[in-house]
């Protein structure tokens, strides 16, 4: 121990039975930590199974490989060949059989399988009678552009592969297919082209631009932030008119999950992907996709001998399955009359109240709401489901979702950002202190080394991002906010060996500047990336109007709003005029 420390009663090891421990000891804690380092001996038994020896791809000869592929006629070995099934297991075994005479072999063990248990699964059948008519959803382009798959894209998606990665269920490992990229391009290309037979495959989903302008989740050219902006741009603009906002968040329960596939298939068959009678088309390939997996149980260890099918969801951690999702609740904001915007399964429905009228309308796009999750089999959780109300309460209203009534809230999190009734942030600025302050807690206990560039790298890898998310459309207004933040990272400062006994403002020896430069950096950058297209088109005409008809100097001349009211948060279009016309400087 440190001195005259004592050992803390925390310090403790727990273990089932006594007499498999031995040797105990109490070391000095490691680093600044106020608790000690317990060593000990363990008298186990670890059982260890001899699996079948597996291949060392990081010893391979793959010159000697690329030679023998080179000398392969795919032309010749898939002649014949009219299943898909077949084509690509004679790939596998070609690719297979070079494996064995060029890659060499290590052991390896690993822990014994799990032992199965007889556990019986009890499934609530899907409701066919959904599926009994299928209405055609109204609306989308017929035009065709095929897909295509050429030697350059599959050669360069190859050559990106990670080959740390482990092997996916082909086998096939991601070292051997990047080494041999160049000689097995060509008859990928060929299986490609096969699986999705180009001749009848329907539009892409990109090119035809199906996805709802509401949407902002997982999209190209948008982002969280992006939507934060566009939102709060217009409850500002309305609250400085003096109208009230009725702002109703939703939340999908278990959204990813709920998806059933019949339904999902029947949608991506009406927005055009589909094929005129081929069992090979672009909608058939993702259909294997979804189908034909399976799911257990494990209790205690024990797996269940059952295997019951998988009929809904989209399983996470692809790439398609963001976009699978978002296409099944594309046409949730049909109908919807307020404005109403989507990030994957967090939906966010407001609308401007200036008369009764205005509530009963959007009750009834809630009822519309409510009525496309029961169609579509998903569910609110009317529990997680709020009302906040923003800017003058001139209205008293109330909303429900079917036969539950919606709390009114105030503040809700959105998107990372905690959004309170006044909008001026504080509530929101006072968690990330706190957090800063955890994380800076958790770097001071852990990392007893001071070294300057050590925690530099710390400070903006763990700290910084969470300053400065959502600063464009949150931006501190009032002095406390902006103290609280400039201060947490005043005290992170003193961490550093150089700073401890100097201003704040000396950060700038460690490359690391003040909160205020970075918002502005931020903001400038901001500016740049929506006057230049960086963002789409759609959300950035709602952040930023130029003023078309004074272009007198520069381009860059934002239409401004005068207001009348304190709204120095976030970024107005008058504050987005003197960006623009720094940036124009700069």
């Amino acid at each position: 121990m440190r001195g005259s420390d004592k050992p803390s009663i925390l310090d403790l090891l727990l273990v089932s039975n006594g007499d498999l421990v031995s040797d105990i000891k109490q070391l000095s804690p490691i680093g600044k930590s106020d608790h000690s380092v317990i060593v000990f001996s363990l008298e186990t038994e670890v059982l260890r199974t001899r699996v079948a020896p597996k291949r060392n791809y990081y010893k391979g000869d793959y010159v000697a490989m690329r030679r023998e592929f080179s000398d392969v006629n795919w032309i010749e070995e898939f002649s014949g060949l009219e299943l898909l099934d077949t084509i690509y297991t004679r790939f596998t075994t070609i690719v297979t059989s070079m494996e064995e005479q060029f890659i060499p072999m290590h052991k390896k063990y690993t822990r014994a399988a799990l032992p199965k248990a007889n556990i019986e699964l009890i499934k609530e059948p899907e409701n066919e009678d959904h599926f009994s008519r299928e209405e055609p959803i109204q609306g989308l382009s017929d035009s065709i552009r095929p897909i295509e798959i050429n030697h350059s894209d599959v050669l360069k998606k190859l050559r990106e592969l990670n080959p740390s990665k482990s092997t996916g269920p082909d086998n096939l490992h991601p070292k051997l297919l990047k080494e041999l990229a160049t000689v097995i391009t060509e008859p990928l290309v060929y299986i490609y082209r096969k699986s999705l037979e180009l001749d009848h495959t329907r539009e892409h989903l990109k090119r035809e631009k199906i996805l709802t302008e509401k949407e902002f989740g997982f999209l190209k050219e948008r982002s969280a932030e992006i939507q934060l902006l566009c939102a709060t741009n217009d409850w500002k603009k309305n609250i400085n008119k003096g109208f009230q906002i009725d702002l109703i968040y939703l939340d999908l329960k278990k959204a990813s999950d709920k998806v059933p596939h019949k339904r999902l298939v029947q949608k991506l068959r009406e927005y055009g992907l589909s094929s005129s009678g081929s069992s090979s088309s672009l909608l058939q390939w993702v259909t294997d996709f979804l189908t034909g997996r399976k799911q257990v149980v494990c209790i205690e260890g024990c797996l269940s001998n059952t295997e019951e099918e998988v009929l809904s969801g989209v399983s996470q951690g692809s790439i398609l399955d963001p976009l699978l999702f978002n296409l099944y609740i594309n046409d949730l904001v049909e109908g919807i009359e307020s404005d109403i915007l989507l990030y994957a399964d967090d939906t966010k429905l407001y609308r401007v109240i200036s008369s009764c009228e205005d509530i009963r309308h959007l009750q009834a796009d809630l009822q519309r709401i409510d009525d496309w999750m029961k169609k579509w089999i998903m569910e609110i959780n009317t529990q997680k489901s709020h009302i906040l109300t923003l800017g003058p309460q001139n209205f008293s209203s109330s909303y429900s979702l079917g036969s539950a009534a919606l709390t009114l809230s105030k503040e809700e999190r959105d998107l990372g950002i905690l959004v309170d009734s006044e909008l001026n942030f504080s509530s929101h600025y006072e968690a990330v202190v706190k957090t800063v302050s955890k994380v800076a807690g958790m770097i001071r206990r852990n990392f007893s080394c001071e070294d300057d560039k050590m925690l530099a790298t710390l400070y903006k890898s763990l700290v910084r991002p969470i300053l400065e998310y959502g600063h464009c459309s949150t931006r501190p207004y009032y002095n406390k906010d902006i103290d609280a933040l400039e201060n947490v990272q005043g005290r992170i400062a003193k961490f550093f060996p150089r700073l401890r006994f100097l201003p704040y403002k000396e950060l700038r020896k460690l490359e690391i500047p003040t909160l205020a430069y970075r918002f502005h950096r931020g903001d400038l950058i901001e500016m740049y990336k929506l006057c230049n297209g960086a963002y789409d088109n759609v959300p950035a005409q709602r952040i930023v109007q130029f003023n078309k008809n004074h272009l007198r100097g520069h381009q860059y001349k934002v239409s401004t709003e005068c207001f009348y009211k304190d709204m120095g948060n976030g970024l107005s279009a008058t504050e987005w005029f003197s960006i623009g016309t720094t940036y124009q400087k700069e």
